[in-house]
């Protein structure tokens, strides 16, 4: 199962806590040290679908620039979702972990 983001954080962690866990994901998937796990994997791939913007709506009151970047971001996260090809199963538990994350975000649950 794909977790979101505000699953694994303790509702009383600090924003350096929460900050710690994530990065030390970042470092088991990608510098080597340790081996990461499903979890470590699920953070990074829902926290870059989030940084990148993949699942977000771009809002009509932007610059040309801001656009240039949006499209990037998700044109860079495209490709790695490409690259790692999900099942259609995991692809799903991605979308539901985004959107999820999305909605604590906002306050929505």
């Amino acid at each position: 199962m794909t977790v979101a983001l505000s699953d694994l954080f303790d509702p009383n962690a600090s924003p350096a806590q929460s900050e710690h866990r994530l990065r030390q994901a970042y470092v088991n998937v990608f510098v080597g040290r340790g081996q990461p796990t499903e979890e470590d994997k699920n953070l990074v791939l829902v926290d870059m679908a989030l940084q990148s913007g993949f699942l977000t709506v771009t809002p009509d009151e932007i610059t040309s620039e801001q656009l240039h970047r949006a499209e990037g971001g998700r044109k860079l996260f495209g490709h790695l979702l490409r690259m790692v090809t999900p099942t259609p199963k995991e692809m799903d538990g991605l979308l539901s972990a985004v959107t999820r994350e999305l909605a604590a975000q906002n306050g929505e649950i």
